[in-house]
C-alpha cells in the first residue's frame, strides 16, 4: 500500500511539473563579472559573477545556473528556489590559470543539478587573464608600477603609496595616501568645513551649520511654492514637509476627503469610501430609492414600497399584497401551494388533498385505492368477487365458481345434481329415484298434506324452485360469512 502511496505522489508531482512548465520560461536579463562587461584578473583569481533572471509561470522555480569558459566543461552551481519574477544573484567562479581572453557563457536552469527549463547568455570576452609579476593582482600589461613591495596594498593602476607622489603642489590641500590611494584635502576660506572648491555658499557666518554644499539656512530659499508642502530649514537643509493631517498619501491641500484615506475606493468612481454613502456601488443609488445598489433588492424601482411587508419591494413582487408569495405559482396570489398530503400536486388542484395516492376520487373514493385485483377492470371496492375476473357478484355459486346452467332449468350447475333435467318427458329414470316416472328435482316435491293447503297440479313443479331458491340463499351467506 506504501509503494502505490508513493508511486501516487511520483506521479502527481510530475503531471504538476509538467502543467507548470506548459506555460514556463526562464530569460537571463544581464550579467556581469566583477561589475563590469569584463574583468581583467590574475590566473586562478576569483571572479564575481552577478546574472539577473525573469521567470514565468516557473515551476518550482530558478534554482540552478550553469557556467563554463569557452564551451570547456561545464559548472553548476545552485541557489535558493525562486519563483515567477525577476531575481539576481551572485557567485564567485575561478578564473583559468592559462593567461588568455575568455568568453564565459551563462546558463540558467530550473531545478537543482543544472535541468530543467534553460536560458543563456554568453558574455564575449568577458575574463582576460594575464601575468603578474608583482602578484599585487593587476596584469603586468596593466600595472603602472611593477615591482610593488609584498604585502604593500595597491590602487587599480598596481601602485601602492610608496610609489606614488600624492603631492598636487596645492598649498590649500593635505596630501595623504591609503592603499594606493592619493588624497588632498582643498582650502576651506569661510572654515565652515567644506573646501572652496565644492562650497556653494562662500562667505558662511560663523557659527552657522551648513549642509554638505557649504550653505547655511541663512543663505537658502527653501519655498518650493508647492500649497501641498510645509517649508522650514535646519542645519542648512530644506524641508518641505508633505502636509498630510490623514496620512492617506494625499496632502490636505487636494484632499478630496479629509479625515479618510482617499486612496480606499472599493468602487472606483472616484469618491473615496470614507465620504461615499454607497462605498460599493459606482452608480451610487442609480434608482434613487435611498438602498446602495450593491445590496438593492429590487433594481429600477423603490425598495422601500412593500404593501404585503413580505421583504421583496412591490416592483419585483408579483403578488405585491401577499405576503406569503412573490409569484403565483399554481394557485395564484393569495391562494397557499400548500401540499398537505405530500404528493407533489398543491391542495388547490388536488381533489384528494389528504391522500398522496389520489388526486381525484376515482372510483373508490378519496383514502381508498382503485385497486382491481382480478384484472376485470372492475375496482375491488365495488367488485363483491375482487379475486375472480368473470363475476362481480356471488351469483347463485358463489366466486370462484360458475353460475353456469347446462341443462337449461334455470337452476345453476353447482346445485343441480342432474344437468340433463329437461329430457322430453321420458322414464329415464336419470335421477335415480327408482320410481318410473318422470326425472325428479333434487329437492323432493312436497306431498299434499304437507301443504297446508290444496296442492293443485301446478305445485309440483313449484315446490323444487323455491328449494332451489332456499339452497342458493344458505350457500351465498356461508360464502359471506366465510369473507
Amino acid at each position: 500500500m506504501r509503494t502505490k502511496i508513493h508511486f501516487c505522489l511520483a506521479a502527481l508531482g510530475f503531471y504538476l511539473a509538467w502543467v507548470g512548465a506548459a506555460d514556463a520560461a526562464l530569460n537571463v536579463e544581464s550579467a556581469f563579472v566583477n561589475g563590469a562587461a569584463t574583468a581583467t584578473v590574475t590566473p586562478g583569481a576569483t571572479v564575481s559573477v552577478y546574472i539577473q533572471v525573469t521567470g514565468s509561470g516557473i515551476a518550482p522555480g530558478w534554482r540552478a545556473t550553469q557556467w563554463n569558459f569557452d564551451g570547456g566543461s561545464n559548472a553548476c552551481v545552485n541557489h535558493d528556489d525562486f519563483s515567477t519574477g525577476t531575481h539576481d544573484v551572485t557567485f564567485d567562479i575561478t578564473a583559468p590559470e592559462m593567461p588568455g581572453t575568455y568568453d564565459l557563457n551563462l546558463t540558467a536552469r530550473q531545478f537543482d543539478g543544472c535541468s530543467g527549463l534553460s536560458d543563456s547568455i554568453s558574455l564575449v570576452d568577458a575574463i582576460v587573464v594575464c601575468a603578474d609579476d608583482d602578484t599585487d593582482g593587476i596584469c603586468d600589461a596593466g600595472d603602472l608600477c611593477l615591482g610593488t613591495p609584498g604585502g604593500e596594498s595597491v590602487n587599480g593602476d598596481g601602485c601602492s603609496c610608496s610609489q606614488l607622489n600624492c603631492d598636487d603642489g596645492d598649498a590649500c590641500t593635505s596630501d595623504s595616501c591609503l592603499d594606493g590611494v592619493c588624497s588632498n584635502d582643498v582650502a576651506d576660506e569661510d572654515g565652515d568645513g567644506v573646501c572652496d572648491a565644492y562650497d556653494s555658499c562662500l562667505g558662511t557666518p560663523d557659527g552657522e551649520s551648513i549642509n554638505g554644499d557649504g550653505c547655511s539656512c541663512s543663505q537658502l530659499i527653501c519655498d518650493d511654492n508647492d500649497a501641498c508642502t510645509a517649508d522650514s530649514c535646519t542645519d542648512g537643509v530644506c524641508s518641505n514637509a508633505f502636509e498630510d493631517a490623514d496620512s492617506d498619501g494625499v496632502c490636505d491641500a487636494s484632499d478630496l476627503c479629509p479625515g479618510e484615506d482617499d486612496t480606499i475606493d472599493a468602487d472606483s468612481d472616484g469618491i473615496p469610501d470614507g465620504c461615499d454613502k454607497c462605498p460599493n456601488d459606482p452608480d451610487n443609488d442609480l434608482d434613487a430609492d435611498g438602498v446602495c445598489g450593491d445590496v438593492d433588492v429590487c433594481h429600477g424601482f423603490d425598495d422601500n414600497l412593500d404593501a404585503d411587508s413580505d421583504g421583496t419591494p412591490d416592483g419585483c413582487d408579483d403578488c405585491p399584497n401577499d405576503a406569503t408569495k412573490t409569484a403565483p405559482g399554481v394557485c395564484g396570489c393569495g391562494v397557499s401551494e400548500d401540499d398537505a398530503d405530500a404528493d407533489g400536486v398543491e391542495d388547490c388542484i388536488d381533489n384528494c388533498p389528504a391522500d398522496p395516492e389520489k388526486v381525484d376520487p376515482g372510483d373508490c373514493g378519496c383514502g381508498e385505492v382503485d385497486m382491481d385485483s382480478d384484472g376485470d377492470e372492475i375496482a375491488d371496492c365495488n367488485d363483491e368477487c375482487p379475486d375472480d375476473i368473470n363475476k362481480v357478484v356471488p351469483g347463485a355459486c358463489g366466486c370462484g365458481e360458475s353460475d353456469g346452467d347446462g341443462d337449461g332449468n334455470g337452476v345453476a350447475d353447482c346445485i343441480d345434481e342432474a344437468e340433463s333435467n329437461n329430457n322430453g318427458g321420458g322414464n329415464d329414470n336419470a335421477n335415480g329415484n327408482d320410481s318410473g316416472n318422470e326425472n325428479e328435482s333434487p329437492v323432493p316435491s312436497p306431498n299434499p298434506e304437507a301443504c297446508g293447503v290444496t296442492c293443485g297440479p301446478g305445485m309440483g313443479t313449484m315446490m323444487p324452485l323455491v328449494g332451489l331458491c332456499l339452497v342458493g340463499m344458505r350457500r351465498r351467506h356461508r360464502v359471506r360469512r366465510s369473507r
